[in-house]
């Protein structure tokens, strides 16, 4: 009956009853806390759960609670962006935001202007935040000067500062100036402003990179890539393949400045191949794999460029064959294979590296390094050469390695280099291997006037050069051939009877180029070198340097000689007359 019938609660039982669900987090708590009492617990003062943090979170903080900033302090420290929930009263409170910066670095923002422009404050914020710094910098009213004399200590500052400033010229100028990569952080106006990459990079200069941090459309604009190539010719790589693509930009990569990396991709067109391995450009590292195993690729691209062998797959590194039909052609890359080959391989490889050396060695060629095609030197050598010499020469590598050389129809080129080379100057085999792509390249170290007599006479026997290139460290009155000074090994103005050799060495209308620095420079009184020698070979058009230079000789697409490509823009040319 009593199941039937129950009783009102008791008194004591009515509290319970009214709190029952749904109930939010603070009924429920007063639940605890009621069910506590109860059991006869003593019920943790609220005062003392707000000190304890495993005890409470932000969210439990009532509003007159988000007004005590000891209380609020600890956890805008761990919950920075919630600053918002705070009263607005402590939201500029130079503590609360500095400690809510730490884990969210807006959160600075909420100083005011005149907070955020004490240098204390600041300090603090840089080494706690940089997002945050820039941010605060950014709203001062000195904020570019700021922002700019920060970007000279600190260029990494620029991926944080406002949007306005990363469109600012002036800013950004400065902050490539420390690193290029800062500029693809620029604004896209800048970034495909062709006046402004061009303006930079030509303050900077070569390999400044500036174009691969470019906008897509401007990378894409052809007219516009021969413009900066121009100015960074190392670069040509950072442009898409429809543009390097283009005939100019081919040409350029080929025959202007020689930057093979721009025709990566390309080269699967066969007849862009065959031009480029004739042009003598180092392509052999941007084949296809495929084209990188096939032998006769290999040979034709590795004949110019022996570096490049260490490209060369392990079944062309195994093939005996064809790593000796490699080193007869170009024994530069011996040093590159040997790196390469195993042990046994490489003892068989030895006499056959060997050859050339010694080849070198009966013609007197003292730097053999100075040019990649080996075979092609040397057999030139050979067909002016006496009888005596030719066969020594037949001995090294049989009569078969000499077939045609009687009927080479392309013109002279004689090639004198200096036996002495204290800086290197003169090893830049370039100069020397694409010559042979037009001309019969009859090449001689030089040592004294009676080597140079010599050498004059024996490679113009059959018929003058079309061009004669005369290299040696020079000066305004004399040209460095051996290492001995004074008049040993030395042509200068004095010398008149060399000056008579080179006029009958060169045909009429022929090119002399003096490979060398100042010998068109000025002196005192009396003649320079380059006049001296053109008052006996006034027939020829001679090329001389005013100043210190390299040179590296520009060609049309066929191998003719176009101009000595003098690095210094001082030089003199002597018409026949």
């Amino acid at each position: 009956m009593d199941q039937l019938h129950p009783q009102p609660p008791r008194e004591d039982q009515q509290e319970l009853t009214r709190t029952s669900f749904p109930m939010g987090f603070r009924s429920f708590a007063a639940l605890i806390a009621g069910t506590c009492t109860l059991l006869g617990c003593e019920q943790v003062p609220r005062s003392e759960r707000l000190r304890d943090e495993s005890a409470i979170t932000f969210y439990d903080l009532t509003p007159p609670e988000l007004s005590e900033k000891a209380l609020v302090l600890p956890f805008v420290e761990e919950w920075g962006g919630r600053i918002d929930r705070i009263s607005p009263s402590l939201r500029s409170d130079r503590d609360i935001v500095l400690a809510a910066s730490r884990s969210y670095p807006q959160a600075a923002l909420h100083l005011e202007p005149n907070d955020l422009s004490d240098p204390e404050f600041l300090t603090l914020l840089k080494e706690n935040s940089l997002p945050a710094y820039a941010l605060a910098l950014g709203t001062l009213p000195d904020a570019r000067e700021r922002i700019c004399a920060e970007l000279a200590v600190e260029a990494g500052l620029f991926y944080h500062v406002d949007p306005k400033y990363r469109d600012d010229e002036g800013v950004v100028r400065q902050v490539v100036a420390t690193s290029p990569y800062l500029f693809s952080f620029a604004s896209e106006r800048l970034r495909s402003d062709k006046d402004f990459v061009l303006a930079v990079s030509r303050e900077h200069g070569s390999g400044f990179g500036l174009i691969r941090y470019a906008t897509e459309e401007l990378r894409s604009d052809c007219d516009f890539a021969l413009q900066y190539l121009a100015i960074c010719p190392s670069d040509v790589d950072a442009f898409p393949i429809e543009v390097r693509a283009q005939g100019a930009i081919i040409d350029f990569c080929l025959f202007e400045r020689r930057n093979a990396a721009g025709l990566k991709g390309l080269l699967t067109d066969p007849a862009l191949l065959s031009l480029a391995i004739s042009s003598g450009a180092s392509v052999y590292p941007y084949l296809s794999k495929e084209q990188q195993g096939t032998p006769e690729t290999a040979l034709a691209c590795l004949e110019w460029d022996g570096i490049s062998a260490r490209c060369l797959p392990p079944e062309l590194l195994a093939d005996s064959d064809f790593l000796s039909e490699l080193l007869l052609r170009n024994a530069c890359s011996y040093p590159t294979i040997r790196d390469h080959v195993e042990a046994p391989a490489l003892e068989r490889l030895v006499p056959i590296a060997m050859k050339s050396y010694d080849a070198y060695q009966e013609l007197g060629i003292d730097f053999g390094v100075r040019f990649d095609r080996s075979k092609e030197i040397i057999r030139n050598r050979y067909s002016v050469s006496d009888e005596t010499r030719k066969e020594k020469l037949r001995e090294i590598f049989g009569e078969e390695y000499f077939a045609g050389v009687e009927s080479d129809p392309r013109p002279i080129c004689i090639v004198l280099y200096p036996d002495s080379d204290f800086n290197g100057a003169f090893g830049i085999r370039d100069n020397i291997d694409r010559l042979t792509r037009f001309y019969k390249v009859i090449y001689y170290d030089v040592a004294h006037e009676d080597q140079l007599a010599e050498a004059l006479a024996e490679a113009s026997r059959g018929q003058p050069a079309e061009l004669l290139v005369l290299g040696g460290h020079g000066t305004p009155t004399s040209l460095l051939m051996g290492q001995a000074g004074g008049d040993f090994g030395v042509l200068n103005v004095n010398d008149e009877s060399s000056f008579g050799l080179i006029s009958l060495a060169v045909a009429e209308g022929g090119t002399i180029v003096l490979g060398s620095c100042s010998t068109a420079g000025i002196v005192s009184e009396g003649k320079n070198l380059a006049e001296s020698i053109h008052q006996y070979a006034s027939h020829t058009l001679l090329f001389a340097p005013l100043d210190p230079t390299n040179f590296e000789f520009v060609l049309s697409r066929e191998g003719e000689f176009i101009d000595p490509g003098y690095t210094s823009t001082n030089f003199v040319s002597y018409s026949p007359r």
